[in-house]
């Protein structure tokens, strides 16, 4: 068994969720607001959301231990974005973005019968666990924005859909991007790299 990344202190995990929290915060914000901005749809929703793969990616090497900071790091988005959201209703919403991804990958993985380190799971399970958390986030989401009174529910098929199709292309861009940096990573420190 290998040693919890940071060390297994109370310092250590804060660090780690808080870490969390600021990438992930800082992720959603670039994407919706340098990168693509002009494919954002009303209530903060994009049509290319980048930040669904990273979240994808961290709950898939870090389980439980990165909820807590993509919860945090979801508030603080809302929060910066919607000023007349309280806390609590942007921490919740931030908890069940990022449990929707733990509860889904962890369903998918047990159909699909793969685990971390994910060392069996080929690229059709990953497609498909991305769809999985893709849509259900999304869903879930919408449906705790309606739940909590920021959204209409005769909009719930509509925004959620709107919702799926960002998260899955998002996650789709961002593993296709990633596998682009590790094959040039890979290139970089092949046989010839020292000459």
């Amino acid at each position: 068994m290998t040693a919890p990344l940071l060390g297994s202190s109370a310092l250590a995990r804060t660090t780690l969720v808080l870490g969390i929290a600021c990438v992930y915060a800082g992720a959603v914000l670039v994407n919706n607001n340098l990168l693509f901005p002009w494919l954002e749809r009303e209530n903060f929703r994009s049509l290319l959301f980048l930040p669904a793969g990273l979240k994808l990616f961290l709950v898939m090497v870090l389980g439980w231990r990165a909820v807590l900071g993509i919860a945090l790091g979801i508030m603080t988005v809302m929060l910066s974005e919607f000023p007349h959201m309280s806390a609590l209703h942007g921490l919740l919403l931030g908890a069940f973005a990022a449990l929707s991804t733990q509860l889904t990958l962890f369903l998918c993985a047990r159909v699909l019968r793969v685990a971390y380190p994910w060392a069996t799971l080929s690229w059709p399970a990953l497609w498909l666990m991305a769809l999985a958390v893709g849509v259900v986030d999304a869903s879930v989401v919408q449906g705790a924005m309606v739940w909590l009174g920021y959204e209409d529910i005769e909009e719930y098929w509509a925004e959620a859909l709107q919702g799926a199709f960002g998260r899955v292309l998002g996650t789709f861009v961002f593993l296709a991007v990633s596998l682009e940096v590790r094959r040039h990573l890979l290139r970089e420190s092949g046989p010839d790299a020292g000459d």
